[in-house]
């Protein structure tokens, strides 16, 4: 299904299109129940990373990504 590069790329396109719609929903929504700013960033970026989480085991690459970061542990570490 996602092996075409042009319907891979409209359908990543479209997906992010969907995402960056809900932020806004989700941030309204936190923002009405009181949380303040950084609390609201804290669960958007947690809520995407939990994402990302089950994508790289759905796909099998978390043993990959693992393996990366301890081969340039030092260099991310430098960077962070």
């Amino acid at each position: 299904m996602l092996k075409n590069p042009k319907f891979q790329a409209f359908f990543f396109a479209l997906l992010a299109a969907i995402f960056n719609a809900f932020v806004g929903i989700f941030s309204v929504f936190l923002f009405k129940k009181g949380f303040m700013s950084s609390e609201v960033a804290f669960y958007k970026c947690f809520v995407a990373s939990v994402i990302l989480f089950v994508m790289l085991i759905y796909m099998r690459k978390l043993t990959t990504l693992l393996a990366f970061i301890k081969q340039k542990i030092f260099t991310l570490l430098l960077l962070a």
